[in-house]
């Protein structure tokens, strides 16, 4: 859950000096995802309505057998060092929807049983989602900030 999320990523370098933990909020996302548009790294086209060149959906074909793979397998879903904001598992983000949903990024190899093709649930999009759902294919991606 969210909630819960945040308190976790904040916990996670409490005890150092120079590393912050934090749960990213939406414009976390939008920020990284301009980044790999401004440098070169991936198209509007492939960051906004079709991330399947570079995501882990259950229907593209580099990813055929990849159903159970942790973050960080496939090289082809990497972006300037930074894999699966595309595919792989949404990630929750404080970014609110409402009084009771939270925003998830990125969108998802199987979400909920369903075929997440990477021309539908591209890494930009937004799906809100009740904070208190628990999903197999919803998770988090701690962020680290240097002072």
């Amino acid at each position: 859950m969210p909630q819960d999320t945040t308190v976790v990523c904040q916990n996670l370098y409490a005890d150092n000096d120079t590393v912050q933990g934090f749960f990213p909020w939406g414009i976390n996302y939008d920020t990284t995802l301009q980044w790999l548009i401004d440098s070169g790294c991936k198209t509007e086209e492939e960051v906004a309505r079709d991330s399947s060149s570079w995501g882990n959906y259950s229907n593209d074909t580099f990813s055929e057998n990849a159903a159970g793979q942790f973050t960080g397998q496939w090289e082809e879903a990497k972006a300037n060092n930074i894999y699966d904001l595309a595919g792989n598992n949404w990630e929750w983000t404080q970014e609110r929807y409402g009084s009771d949903s939270y925003v998830m990024r990125g969108g998802g190899y199987n979400l909920m049983g369903g075929s997440c093709p990477g021309s539908q649930y591209p890494a930009a999009l937004r799906d809100p989602l009740p904070g208190n759902d628990h999903h197999p294919n919803v998770t988090f991606r701690a962020a680290l900030y240097l002072v």
